[in-house]
């Protein structure tokens, strides 16, 4: 009885978060072709995806395993394991992707600095004409510096390892409230 319990909740998030993963692997390379991966777009439509996944996959998983029947526990449990599970292919795409594109990550990240650049040199161009204004810029282009250093040093796996928790942890917010609407247990339970 306990390994069929068990077998209830591994092989169905196994299987759910496969498809989480590749879905969310299919909308990075749209992403990625339309050039969108860094823009507020995919920030947006990225999350909203995988929310859907989520709350279809806790809803089939209810009806194909619990019979029409599923407690909020279970719910919460499976909400959590399903990005777990999709962690391992997207985690291991990006960390193949950024390694052979590497100066893509690289290259998006000076883009941004650059602008952020600009956006600092017309702000001080306000102060000219102050005292403070050696003292600025000097500043500015020491965090630029670092900036820079911190852009080289970043590696594709500990990003791809940043989003995988930001995923689970998503994944349990959503369960947490999805389950309160999906959740029903049988009536001989309550």
């Amino acid at each position: 009885m306990q390994d069929q319990e068990k077998t209830k909740v591994f092989i169905p998030a196994l299987i759910y978060g496969a498809m989480l993963g590749v879905a969310i692997i299919v909308i990075g390379l749209i992403f990625y072709f339309l050039d969108l991966t860094f823009k507020p777009i995919a920030g947006i439509i990225g999350p909203i995806v995988s929310i859907a996944v989520i709350v279809y996959s806790l809803h089939a998983y209810k009806n194909e395993y619990g019979k029409g029947f599923a407690s909020y526990g279970r719910l919460v449990g499976m909400s959590v394991l399903i990005p777990f599970f999709a962690n391992f292919l997207v985690v291991g795409f990006s960390t193949v992707r950024y390694s052979i594109d590497d100066n893509y990550f690289v290259e998006i990240k000076y883009q941004e600095m650059e602008k952020a650049k600009e956006f600092t040199d017309k702000i001080l161009s306000w102060f000219e004409d102050s005292p403070a204004y050696e003292e600025m810029e000097k500043s500015i282009e020491e965090q630029m510096e670092k900036s820079q250093e911190k852009i080289e040093s970043v590696k594709a796996f500990s990003q791809a390892r940043k989003g995988a928790s930001a995923r689970v942890f998503g994944g349990l917010i959503v369960g947490l409230i999805a389950a309160i609407f999906l959740r029903k247990v049988p009536e001989e339970l309550s």
